[in-house]
């Protein structure tokens, strides 16, 4: 027993170690070492000290050790120390019996133990699917690229105002062309990216808010299609809306996301230190990782940015702290007024996280300077939807089609893109068009949608944003500076466009604890 313990003690930080691919975080060396040190620590101790024959001495420490540490640390010590430590002592003196007349089966056992310990964390992080995730570290690695086609890279920042300075975004739009205030096709995420990846209104992809839940995609998306061509690609989110269950995940050979890739809990030494999995350097860090291993042609990249978006982890100030986590939903439901020196404060703290994002954001170009993508790929820069701060009244987003909340910044640049300040309407919807435009991919186009922003938009152009997240359920349309929405009068044809009846709803699941920490749900 003596030889397979020494075998089980050195499995358990071995059998940890496995489920650091994959996940959202991944340790320092220094964080490694010290891990593995405490378990070899413990098993030279137990080999010593521990009297033969006690349960002080049973094989089956290493594995009831570590599902019992991961278990204190993803509960509550205080509350549940003592009931684990009784239930560690009880399984000890059952498995110690089992394993006199099975003396290899402590081995196995820590295997076990591993992948439990890592299904409770997940469960407790939580993510969408601890069952998939569970699995990540065994998959294959995806591809490098190995094809001639040209490079692709989408960069969008959640929640950022098309009046919002960002230094980063306005490179691109120096080395391309520029739209202030192209129009984004709803007021909250899911439909907009939706849009983005399809170049579809929100009705006809389907990926919307239903009376009993979100709708996933139900078409073909970018990312699909570069791949069936042979791109290799990879996506980097940090919005739980943006989920593989809505369909966003679809065609990315490397998806990376922060509610559903968990970092690894250690048993003994926790989490890897360092910025928070939503924050800009830790995403911009993964894509940059990525791009490492990539050649120079071959790929496309989608990297989406969370730290606009409430609740300012970066730079929330005191007197607001309060409000901190509750402030959408207490703000929607009426229960809290917020003052002016509140309202100053909060649009100064969005204002840092901008900046923040706009920092790891310029990492990102630079890397993509150095590799000349903008001389030989296609580069774009954009959002999903903004955000208010009352100027109508309203605050946050999802609410209202006003501009400041369905507006966005737009940025195209790459071969053979002269710089220019476009004029004419853009829409989200515009992006999906004019990749596969770049691509030398199918361009469908119809209802006003599908154009490629490398060439003129006509004069007509009428771009729609469709549904809220809240509230009432409306509809806009903009054509030029004129704008209208459901409930007010406008020209039959625009009326007639706007009323189009859209799919059936295909529910999706989400990640509701991590929509409740953004204000989302109750």
């Amino acid at each position: 027993m003596a030889d397979t313990r020494w075998l089980a003690w050195g499995g358990a930080p071995l059998i940890q170690l496995v489920f650091v691919r994959g996940a959202w975080a991944a340790p320092d060396a220094i964080q490694i070492g010290v891990e593995t040190a405490l378990w070899v620590a413990m098993a030279v101790i137990q080999r010593r000290f521990a009297p033969k024959g006690s349960i002080w001495a049973s094989a089956a420490w290493p594995a009831v050790l570590l599902v019992a540490m991961i278990a204190l640390r993803v509960l509550d010590p205080l509350f549940w120390g003592v009931p684990v430590v009784i239930a560690a002592v009880l399984f000890i003196r059952v498995l110690d019996d089992v394993l006199a007349k099975l003396p290899m089966l402590d081995v196995p056992l820590v295997l076990l133990a591993g992948f439990v310990a890592r299904y409770l964390a997940l469960v407790q992080a939580p993510v969408l699917m601890p069952q998939v995730e569970i699995l990540a570290p065994f998959q294959l690695p995806s591809p490098t690229a190995t094809s001639e086609l040209r490079p692709v890279v989408w960069i969008s920042v959640d929640t950022l105002r098309a009046d919002a300075s960002m230094p980063a975004h306005e490179h691109i739009a120096s080395k391309g062309q520029a739209w202030d205030a192209a129009m984004s096709t709803s007021s909250w995420t899911v439909p907009a990216l939706g849009s983005m990846h399809t170049g579809l209104w929100p009705r006809d992809h389907g990926a919307v808010r239903g009376n009993t839940g979100f709708g996933a995609l139900q078409v073909s998306t970018v990312a699909q299609e570069l791949s069936d061509v042979g791109y290799t690609t990879a996506a980097f989110v940090a919005n739980p809306f943006a989920s593989s269950s809505l369909g966003f995940a679809r065609g990315f050979g490397t998806w990376l996301h922060p509610d559903e890739n968990a970092p690894h809990l250690f048993a003994l030494t926790g989490r890897p230190a360092g910025p928070g999995p939503r924050d800009a350097a830790r995403v911009v860090e993964h894509a940059l990782d990525w791009l490492d291993e990539q050649p120079d042609t071959g790929w496309f990249l989608w990297v989406h940015l969370m730290d606009p978006h409430l609740p300012y982890d970066h730079a929330l100030p005191d007197h607001v702290q309060a409000h901190d986590d509750d402030l959408p939903r207490a703000f929607r439901e009426g229960r809290v007024e917020v003052s002016e020196p509140e309202r100053e404060a909060l649009r100064a703290a969005y204002a840092v996280e901008v900046a923040h994002a706009d920092l790891h954001v310029r990492r990102l170009v630079d890397e993509l300077e150095r590799r000349r993508v903008f001389e030989t790929g296609l580069v774009v820069s954009t959002s999903d939807h903004g955000e208010e701060f009352w100027e109508h009244g309203g605050f946050e987003h999802g609410h209202a089609h006003v501009p400041q909340v369905v507006d966005v910044k737009l940025a195209i640049a790459g071969a053979g893109i002269p710089h220019a300040d476009r004029q004419d309407l853009a829409s989200l919807a515009d992006v999906a068009a004019t990749t596969r435009a770049f691509a030398e991919l199918p361009v469908f186009s119809g209802d006003n949608v599908g154009f490629d922003l490398r060439e003129p938009i006509p004069e007509a152009r009428i771009a729609l944003t469709e549904g809220n997240l809240y509230g009432e359920d409306i509809s806009s349309a903009r054509r030029g500076p004129d704008r209208w929405q459901t409930g007010e009068a406008m020209p039959a044809h625009v009326q007639q466009l706007v009323e189009h009846e859209g799919v059936d709803l295909v529910g999706g699941s989400v990640n509701e604890d991590a929509l409740r920490e953004l204000g989302y749900m109750e």
